[in-house]
């Protein structure tokens, strides 16, 4: 491996000094994809909130996760899911923005939006059906929801 000065003249590469940290992340891009990425997830995650609320206050729905169970049952569930959504973005968000000069951050960031998006077609599938009129589970089910 060759330094400056093997390459060019003495007197040229004197004060050459190295790009600062900050300097070589911004030439790879990730900054600007991890935004992009961080952006999809709240706009994502943010269309599920809505839609999951959407759909617990009308007809009801399936919900697996136990989290969102046990908020279904306090004084103000629609208050209580909203804000226990909103805080986990947020939180993951954070933490990913934080991190977001690291390889890492970025691919957990690549693999949250592409989980989103798979969640985001299940909506559309969910909801077709429910355009349709199919029975889409037995109501007297567990994890059915719906807030009155």
């Amino acid at each position: 491996m060759s330094t400056y000065s093997q390459v060019l003249p003495l007197h040229l590469v004197q004060g050459i000094k190295p790009l600062p940290r900050s300097a070589r992340l911004a030439s790879t891009g990730r900054p600007m994809r991890i935004a992009l990425l961080l952006s999809a997830i709240v706009v994502l995650s943010m269309l599920d909130l809505g839609l999951t609320l959407r759909c617990m206050q009308t007809t009801g729905m399936f919900e697996a996760n136990p989290i969102v169970h046990q908020l279904a049952r306090v004084a103000h569930p629609a208050l209580a899911i909203g804000a226990f959504k909103l805080s986990t973005v947020a939180f993951s968000v954070g933490v990913l923005y934080a991190l977001g000069h690291r390889w890492q951050a970025e691919l957990a960031s690549w693999f949250l939006v592409a989980v989103l998006c798979v969640l985001t077609i299940q909506w559309v599938q969910y909801l077709e059906l429910r355009r349709l009129g199919q029975p889409l589970i037995m109501a007297n089910d567990a994890t059915w929801i719906q807030l009155g």
